[in-house]
């Protein structure tokens, strides 16, 4: 995968080095690695937030929430998990041409 996330930085592709992040993020959850995983979510966050895309953020948050909660951070995992998506700065997915 890190692959995906090399090609999607080079072509600029925020939303494919997002969904990627996330993607890493649930393995390294899965795999135990809590560091990494907090890093990639968070690193999804910023982007999901930065192009407005707020399902996408809602469901990282929730990845940052079980990350917190295995890590024994349980408030960390009560604020994410509260925490509604913020107000995208523009409209998500883009308009379709007519």
């Amino acid at each position: 995968m890190p692959a995906a996330l090399a090609l999607h930085r080079t072509i600029g592709s925020r939303h494919g080095e997002a969904n990627t992040l996330h993607a890493l993020a649930d393995t390294a959850l899965e795999r135990g690695d809590l560091t990494l995983a907090d890093q990639h979510a968070t690193q999804s966050l910023s982007l999901y937030r930065t192009i407005g895309d707020q399902l996408s953020e809602a469901t990282v948050l929730g990845t940052l929430a079980r990350i917190a909660s295995q890590d024994g951070r349980r408030e960390d995992a009560r604020h994410h998990s509260a925490s509604p998506p913020r107000s995208p700065a523009s409209s998500w997915p883009p308009p379709t041409a007519a």
